[in-house]
């Protein structure tokens, strides 16, 4: 009798064993396909589930490199240490460790494993560019009174980036607010618009007719013509 309960508590342990398994490589297919796809905030998901009940080494690299995606630059520094402990870690996984650490204002580290990378290949020209980089980082913060920021008040619309002085105003890039959103990025669709400075304000943003596609439109430049309208589209 006690053999008999030993042996139904050993199958068991190893039925939830082989579901835990069976579970955890579920997910990281699902992250590695999320990853293919350009799905990034979906790939972590996926991935860290796995990869907490799963040891695959490619599972932590496309984690890594979905949290360098996103800009989020803690996890990636604190994923690629521990990809730095493994046996095939390359100057390619290095390289980025450097990146996450350079996002995370940690640039005498970044610095030393970038001098290792040129140490053994002193050709790789994206170690050289991110040192230099690293090196140059205290330089530009050197004199915090050289220019003088302040914030720009666009009505309206709450996020902006890219912008492009024209006309005495802006050219930047912005979410539509309507319409339909990015599948890879949940997020709308970004469109070109103008807001020019009028007194101590700022008119309501326009956006730029005849240019503006159903996808994202975004990062424009003027030629100093003022002739042609330079600027990235992305269709479906």
């Amino acid at each position: 009798m006690k053999k008999s309960i030993q042996f139904s508590q050993l199958l068991a342990l190893l039925i939830s064993a082989m579901m835990l398994a069976s579970c955890a490589s579920l997910y990281i297919q699902n992250g590695k396909e999320a990853y293919d796809n350009l799905k990034y905030h979906d790939a972590i998901y996926y991935l860290n589930k796995g990869v907490a009940k799963k040891q695959d080494p490619d599972a932590v690299r496309k984690l890594g490199e979905s949290y360098l995606k996103v800009n989020d630059f803690e996890h990636a520094a604190s994923t690629y240490e521990q990809i730095a402990t493994f046996t095939d870690n390359s100057d390619a996984d290095r390289i980025n460790q450097a990146r996450a650490l350079m996002g995370i204002e940690r640039y005498s580290d970044a610095k030393t494993i970038l001098e290792g990378i040129i140490s053994r290949d002193a050709g790789n020209q994206v170690a050289k560019e991110l040192l230099q980089s690293c090196k140059t980082v205290d330089k530009m913060k050197s004199d915090s009174l050289l220019y003088l920021v302040e914030p720009v008040n666009i009505p309206v619309l709450d996020a902006m980036f890219s912008p492009y002085p024209y006309n005495g105003g802006l050219i930047f890039s912005s979410p539509t607010g309507k319409g339909e959103s990015d599948p890879y990025t949940d997020k709308q669709y970004t469109n070109l618009f103008y807001s020019k400075k009028e007194g101590a304000s700022w008119s309501n943003p326009e956006p730029l007719d005849g240019v503006n596609g159903s996808y994202h439109d975004a990062v424009a430049a003027v030629s100093p013509s003022g002739q042609n309208l330079i600027f990235t589209e992305v269709s479906n």
